[in-house]
């Protein structure tokens, strides 16, 4: 007798489930802030010891992924620490919104015996006997691509709230036949003022009860939807490749890792794993708090010694506390109505404030630019915004490691450099060379039609190359043609590829920008007023494409109006928009760099950064940007004068550099940490390079690599700085980084980990 007496008295479920909940509570505020990795990077490959390792990894694998990775390389544990957070506010939200239901229907039913009272009880009923599963599925699947998160909402809502309404309405029964009631009645106190001075004072206490149970099955049946693949954020799944997909959604969510951890399942089960513990865990936690609560309704337990008691008698006490707080916050009809809006509106405006705010964080104001696939020299200009800006180290030695001659024409532009050191170049006869970082050729293929521009490289290495009859080809690392894309016009491609981190391929067609999908299917395509041959750039955050001046919404390809405040209109014949390495957007014209950024107003412009060109300077610019470390350039070079480089400063606008140097014919090659620019040119019929430091005269590095004509294209890597020549000559210049396998061109031992945001596009307004 005593030991029952004893367990009665210790309410165990109300002691763990408070302190289930509190660390999941606690998790969902503090998880963000200790997630190791931005939950939405991707690893495209992970260096271990020896062994290069794809996504998805396994939990204890790569160090810093503790639970492994999910199918695009990122983190779980990141994922999961950042997804309990938009988890519980939802499942809260929902659940206040069910519970306010549920009390005003169950009161309203059980007070009223009219027409109105049996109409409720009937509405209940219905509701009772559709499961809320059910009505999820169907409102998510009709409305979830317009209405995002309040399809979830309704869904979880439309039927929820009856099991809550029914316990109400039967609990109150029971109350409108005690003897106080009918006391109360019999001193003519009318019956909205009973409801809200003693009914309510008595439901208190199970309302309580009522949320906690709400919560864990408005979670419960969050979950399932999430396995059945309908979460929140989305549904829409993007295919690349032949047996991969992914959902197009913005932040982590546990409905969403559980569906996402299912197509791994077999294999890795680890991310089902670990989102179905904090499910489980959560659920079970709002559960016991729910049975302890009910208890301490159902008995009048006693005080003892032990430790869970007193802390469940201290819940018990702050409880009753509560209850006392709202039977004299309730009193009176205008209080209750109010207290029913309040309630409600407050889990709608958490659900909007969640919405708005997206939970995770966006990556829209980039500061650094990430190369998707951590390749070496992925574009033409390095990366997809084509910032020419590097972390790589320059040659240290001036002399030409190796030379590959094209045996039969050109090159058509400079060479893309994989994160393994192989070096992609295509011919204007149509070939697509790929070399070992010790110039062996590895393999040729011809593509069937003369190349345009640079090659560019994919996140998983995959080789993109246009072609004078305006097609699209990419081929993987082993040679094999994974698809061609063929746009329906006719013309000839204009510029080479870029590729956004999201598989996303833009290119031009005379004065048409064509989007392309990852799976060879045409996007969209944007008209241009004139016939260019630039290759077009993202912006940091991957939300726009910029071709010159104009610039392309990347979800529709719709035009973004920009206006700048010019000072010489007359001037504007350069204007351009580029993207420093900063991540950072400019807009240059004449001899000024202006930087900008989107806000919640609009386009904010940063102060003009200049310098002091009259009376020095008569020609304009032919390239503009920025370095990752804050410094802005310009350059000239017109092929009658000395080229000049000026740096400023781009936080205060002073003055770093200006140099002029010899190589008319010059050509700005990259741009490395220390605003070293690296430019190769022709000096009396000899092709120069060389790399020149704001504030010095002299050049910090030279090389001649002889009488090969004018530059068309380079690349710098780690130790190395690879040049084409019009004759169809690439050059090696430098011995490349010691230790690197291959001794040539892969640059770093180990390579490190790199990661790069998805989606990479965000939306712009």
């Amino acid at each position: 007798m005593k030991t029952s007496r004893f367990a009665l008295r210790a309410n165990p479920p109300l002691f763990w489930g408070a302190i289930v909940t509190l660390v999941v509570v606690v998790l969902a505020w503090v998880g963000p802030l200790v997630a190791a990795h931005d939950p939405m990077a991707t690893l495209s490959v992970a260096h271990v010891g020896e062994r290069w390792i794809r996504p998805p990894f396994p939990a204890l694998t790569v160090p810093g992924y503790p639970l492994g990775s999910d199918t695009f390389g990122r983190d779980l544990l990141s994922r999961l620490l950042w997804g309990i957070r938009p988890t519980l506010l939802l499942v809260v939200a929902v659940a206040g919104l069910r519970l306010s239901l549920g009390v005003v229907i169950g009161v309203s039913s059980a007070w009223s015996s009219g027409l109105p009272g049996r109409l409720l009880r009937g509405f209940t009923g219905g509701a009772l006997a559709v499961p809320v599963l059910l009505v999820g599925l169907a409102v998510n699947a009709a409305l979830s691509t317009r209405l995002g998160i309040w399809a979830f909402v309704v869904g979880l809502a439309l039927t929820g709230w009856a099991e809550t309404a029914r316990l109400v309405h039967e609990q109150i029964i029971i109350i409108r036949g005690q003897p106080y009631i009918e006391a109360a009645r019999a001193l003519g106190t009318s019956g909205s003022q009973i409801v809200a001075r003693h009914v309510l004072n008595h439901i208190a206490p199970l309302v309580w009860m009522l949320w906690a149970y709400e919560i864990s099955g408005t979670l419960l049946v969050t979950a399932e939807l999430g396995f059945l693949g309908y979460f929140i954020g989305g549904g829409t799944w993007v295919q690349i490749s032949d047996w991969t997909a992914v959902n197009t959604t913005s932040f982590p969510e546990l409905g969403q890792m559980l569906a996402s951890s299912y197509n791994i399942m077999l294999l890795q089960p680890e991310g089902m794993v670990a989102a179905g513990t904090v499910i489980f865990l959560a659920i079970l936690g709002f559960n016991l708090l729910g049975e302890g609560l009910r208890r301490r309704l159902a008995l009048d337990q006693l005080r003892n010694e032990s430790l869970p008691a007193k802390a469940a008698a201290r819940v018990g006490e702050w409880l009753d506390q509560c209850r006392k707080v709202s039977a004299r916050f309730w009193s009176g009809r205008r209080r209750l109505i109010l207290a029913a809006v309040v309630v409600g509106g407050v889990a709608i405006v958490a659900a909007v404030i969640w919405w708005r705010s997206e939970v995770a964080p966006r990556g829209s104001s980039p500061t650094s630019i990430i190369v998707p696939g951590a390749h070496l020299w992925a574009a033409e200009r390095h990366d997809g915004q084509g910032s020419l800006w590097t972390e790589a180290p320059g040659p240290t030695d001036s002399a030409i490691a190796w030379a590959f001659q094209s045996d039969d024409s050109a090159l058509s532009g400079g060479p893309a450099v994989a994160a393994d050191g192989t070096v992609y170049i295509g011919s204007k006869s149509g070939k697509l060379y790929a070399l070992r970082p010790d110039g062996t050729l590895r393999w040729v293929v011809d593509t069937g039609a003369p190349l345009v521009g640079s090659p560019a490289l994919g996140p998983y290495g995959d080789v993109y190359v246009t072609d004078h009859a305006g097609r699209l080809s990419v081929y993987q690392p082993d040679q094999l043609l994974l698809w061609r894309f063929q746009p329906a016009s006719a013309g000839a491609a204009t510029s080479g590829p870029v590729v956004a981190s999201n598989g996303t391929v833009y290119y031009t067609l005379g004065n048409i920008l064509q989007a392309v999908s990852l799976d060879g299917h045409p996007m969209w395509q944007g008209q241009i007023r004139q016939y260019l041959y630039i290759t077009p750039r993202l912006s940091g955050d991957g939300g726009l494409v910029f071709l010159s001046d104009i610039a392309f919404r990347t979800r529709d390809g719709s035009s973004f109006a920009l206006q700048f405040a010019v000072r010489d209109k007359t001037e504007t014949v350069n204007a351009m928009h580029v993207v420093g390495g900063d991540g950072r957007a400019y807009y240059y014209y004449g001899h000024v760099l202006i930087p900008w950024e989107r806000t919640d107003q609009g386009v904010t412009a940063g102060s003009p950064l200049t310098w002091n060109y009259t009376g020095e300077e008569l020609q304009l610019p032919v390239d503009a940007g920025a370095t990752g470390d804050g410094v802005a350039w310009l350059f000239y070079a017109n092929g009658y004068s000395a080229p000049r480089i000026v740096w400023v400063r781009a936080a205060d606008g002073q003055l770093l550099g200006n140099k002029r140097y010899l190589q008319p014919e010059s050509r700005l090659m990259a741009v490395a940490p220390g605003a070293v620019a690296y430019t190769c040119g022709l000096n009396r019929q000899e092709t120069t390079c060389a790399a020149y430091k704001p504030g010095t005269d002299a050049p910090v590095w030279q090389a001649s690599l002889g009488a090969n004509g004018m530059v068309s294209g380079g690349a710098l890597v780690p130790g190395r700085l690879y040049v084409t020549t019009e004759s169809g000559m690439l050059i090696a210049v430098g011995q490349g980084m010691p230790g690197t396998e291959g001794s040539g061109g892969a640059g770093r031992t180990p390579v490190p980990t790199w990661t790069l945001p998805y989606p990479a596009q965000t939306a712009i307004p």
